[in-house]
């Protein structure tokens, strides 16, 4: 079966090598100092030393599988040791798969990296994330053990025992899925079926099946859009996702694309809704009709159409006279975007930005 987005250790992790890998990514992701020292860290010594047993784990790497390209990279850059206090340096790489949305979207790092079983792995890159868009997955017994590489166990009672039950308790401890199973016999063959749940995945799941069937007669490809809009809610959220949504819809007669293309290329901001800076304005006020005095002399040589009108005037006063202290308003027109933070104990700001459309 061909690897898309998939992870493999360089060499597999034993037991102790885990272990002290999640205490230095927890360490680490705590944003504390990775320096110890070495007779405190819960590792066994080789040939009775215990930075034996660092040289070798040290080494330890990862290898990423996509499409198009395979990478590797060590999980660590270095380490140093002296006087009994030893100190690591994660590899930066390794650190922006772990904290990285769209990163952690493509090979979810953070979660296979604490499973329990390599199997796991297997089952998690193969089974459950092509899949995530479904509810179920039915698959024969054979090629399950043929993707967890495991097929030593031929009993059905041992397979349940030994290969599914200890991946279901895996997955549920470190992700958000829950999956129950069944067997069913077909034509002398077993099978097994798996049930997902997740409860975050079941709300985009529900908001793009209903947003195909608004918009199936629009999209050129389906299957490609399903997996591009759920990625965008997995990645953005839903607010994000929708706002494209929504300008893609408002703009298809006006670029006269396929609905899934016009889609993809406003989320990759190839064409959509942009704001540029005009000014940017710090100054120190006493209340907020001085901000509404200075946001007027600020917009008003703009010369646009809008400003002009009563109806912006008034609902423009309406919005800065509301303005909390201390936090940032977003006011948005046809052409223009105001960013405003009130601040009468200290410097308060306003900024001005043009709508522009490519």
């Amino acid at each position: 079966m061909i690897k898309n987005n998939y992870i493999e250790f360089s060499s597999p992790l034993v037991k102790e090598e885990k272990k002290l890998v999640h205490f230095l990514i927890k360490t680490e992701l705590d944003l504390k100092p990775l320096e110890f020292l070495i007779n405190d860290l819960e590792i066994p010594t080789l040939k009775n030393e215990k930075l034996n047993f660092i040289e070798r784990f040290i080494k330890k790497g990862l290898y990423l599988h996509s499409k198009d390209e395979r990478i590797f990279f060590p999980i660590f850059n270095s380490y140093s040791y002296k006087n009994g206090i030893i100190s690591f340096n994660f590899n930066s790489l390794f650190i922006e798969y772990l904290s990285n949305k769209e990163k952690i979207f493509q090979f979810n790092l953070p979660q296979i990296i604490f499973f329990k079983y390599d199997f796991s792995i297997d089952f998690f890159y193969q089974i459950i994330k092509p899949n995530m868009l479904k509810t179920s997955f039915e698959i024969s017994i054979p090629e399950f053990k043929e993707i967890i590489k495991k097929d030593k166990y031929k009993r059905l009672y041992d397979i349940k025992r030994f290969l599914i039950e200890p991946i279901i308790e895996d997955i549920a401890s470190f992700t958000n899925f829950k999956i129950s199973y069944s067997i069913e016999k077909k034509e002398k063959e077993n099978f097994i079926i798996f049930s997902f749940q997740n409860k975050e995945l079941d709300e985009m799941r529900n908001f793009v099946n209903n947003f195909l069937k608004l918009y199936k007669v629009h999209i050129s490809n389906t299957e490609k859009f399903e997996t591009i809009l759920f990625k965008s809610l997995e990645i953005y959220g839903y607010n994000y996702t929708k706002n494209k949504l929504l300008l893609a819809i408002k703009n298809k007669k006006k670029y006269n694309l396929k609905f899934d293309i016009l889609f993809e290329k406003f989320l990759n901001n190839e064409l959509g809704e942009f704001y540029m800076l005009l000014k940017s304005t710090q100054c120190k006020i006493q209340d907020l009709d001085q901000l509404r005095k200075l946001v007027n002399k600020e917009i008003f040589p703009l010369n646009l159409p809008e400003i002009s009108t009563l109806d912006y005037n008034t609902s423009l006063a309406k919005k800065i006279y509301s303005i909390k202290p201390k936090e940032i308003e977003t006011i948005l027109s046809e052409n223009l975007k105001l960013e405003l933070l009130y601040n009468p104990e200290n410097i308060s700001e306003i900024k001005v930005y043009l709508k522009y459309v490519k």
